[in-house]
C-alpha cells in the first residue's frame, strides 16, 4: 500500500488482499447492492477507507456462515460485530469445513446444470464412501458453503440454490427417518421456532441423532412454541433440539427460546445449534458443532458413556 493509500484510503486491489474477498466479488456486491461504497480519485478510480476492512471481512464472515449476501451486506457494522464478535470468523470456524474444495466441485457442476440424478449419484457414493458423520462434516457443510458464496459472487442463481437445497434435504430425509424408525432409544423433538424458515440445519441435526440411537420427532421450520411443547411432553421425550440460522433475529429469538424453556417440563432438555445459537439463555444448551452434539446425543442414549462417541 502507498503512503497516499495510508493517508487516505486503499484501491479495490488493496482491499481485496486485506480481506481475502476477490476483486470480482468486490464488485459485484457494490453493482447489487451499493456496498462496499467508495469514493473516487481524481482519476475516476474507486477508494476506500481503512475502516472498510474490518465491515467487509464481516459480510464475508456472514455469508460462511449461512447469510444471504443481500442481507449481510444491509448490516451496519455494529450489527455484524454483535454477531460475529471482533474477529470476524473465529467464532464460526467450526463451520468452515478443511475438506479439500475440489471435493464437493461435482456437487457444484451437478447443480449448476440442474441434473438432479448426478447429484443424487455423487450424495451417495460420498456417503457410502465417508459414512454419516464425515458425510455431513466434509461434504455436506462445504457444499452448503460454497453454494451461498457461488450465489453472491453470481457463479450460481437462486434457481441452482433451491434446486440443490431440495434434492439434499430430500436425500438426508430419506436416510435418517428409517434409521429412526428403527432405534429404540429417547425421542427428541427437531424444529425451528415460528418465522425460522431454514431447515437444513434441522435436517444435519436429525441426520447425528438417529446415528447415535435417539428416535427423531421431527417437526420441521415454522413451529409453533406451544406445538413444541406438548409433542415434547406427550411423548415423554428427552430433549427438544432447535436448529437456528444465523438469518434469525436474535432479540426474538432469545425470546421463544426463553418461553419454550419455561413451557417445557424440567426434565426435558432443550439443546439448540447453529449459526444463530447464542449462550446465555438459562436451562438451556448450546452446541457449536455436530461433535458437540453427537457426544450429547451419545450421553443421552447410553448414560454410561458419559457423552464420550
Amino acid at each position: 500500500m502507498t503512503d497516499a493509500e495510508n493517508t487516505h484510503g486503499m484501491n479495490i486491489g488493496a482491499l481485496s488482499k486485506a480481506t481475502g474477498v476477490p476483486v470480482e466479488t468486490l464488485r459485484t456486491w457494490e453493482r447489487r447492492y451499493g456496498f462496499p461504497n467508495p469514493t473516487r480519485d481524481d482519476h475516476g478510480h474507486r477508494v476506500y477507507s481503512i475502516d472498510m476492512t474490518e465491515h467487509v471481512r464481516m459480510v464475508e464472515a456472514a455469508i460462511k456462515a449461512g447469510h444471504r449476501a443481500s442481507s449481510a451486506v444491509a448490516m451496519d457494522l455494529e450489527t455484524l460485530t454483535d454477531l460475529f464478535g471482533s474477529s470476524a470468523g473465529e467464532e464460526y470456524d467450526f463451520r468452515i469445513s478443511n475438506a479439500d474444495p475440489h471435493t464437493i466441485q461435482p456437487w457444484l457442476d451437478a447443480t449448476r446444470d440442474y441434473d438432479g440424478e448426478t447429484l443424487e449419484s455423487l450424495f451417495r457414493r460420498d456417503w457410502a464412501n465417508l459414512g454419516g458423520m464425515e458425510f455431513l462434516k466434509t461434504r455436506v457443510h462445504p457444499f452448503l458453503v460454497e453454494l451461498g458464496l457461488a450465489w453472491s459472487e453470481q457463479r450460481l442463481e437462486i434457481g441452482h440454490e433451491h434446486f440443490a437445497s431440495e434434492r439434499l434435504r430430500d436425500f438426508l430425509t430419506s436416510l435418517w427417518r428409517p434409521l429412526s424408525d428403527r432405534n429404540t432409544g429417547p425421542h427428541v423433538v427437531c424444529a425451528t421456532l415460528p418465522g425460522e424458515s431454514h431447515s437444513l440445519g434441522l435436517q444435519m441435526a436429525a441426520m447425528t441423532l438417529s446415528i447415535v440411537g435417539c428416535r427423531v420427532m421431527y417437526l420441521g421450520a415454522d413451529t409453533p412454541i406451544q406445538d413444541l411443547a406438548d409433542a415434547a411432553t406427550s411423548h415423554a421425550s428427552a430433549a427438544v433440539c432447535v436448529s437456528i440460522s444465523v438469518a434469525a433475529d436474535r432479540f426474538t429469538t432469545v425470546s421463544d427460546l426463553s418461553r419454550l424453556r419455561a413451557t417445557l417440563p424440567s426434565n426435558i432438555s432443550l439443546v439448540i445449534g447453529g449459526a444463530g445459537a447464542r449462550q446465555g439463555i438459562p436451562a438451556v444448551e448450546v452446541f457449536n458443532n455436530l461433535d458437540g452434539l453427537l457426544a450429547w446425543g451419545h450421553s443421552v442414549v447410553d448414560p454410561q458413556h458419559g457423552g464420550t462417541p
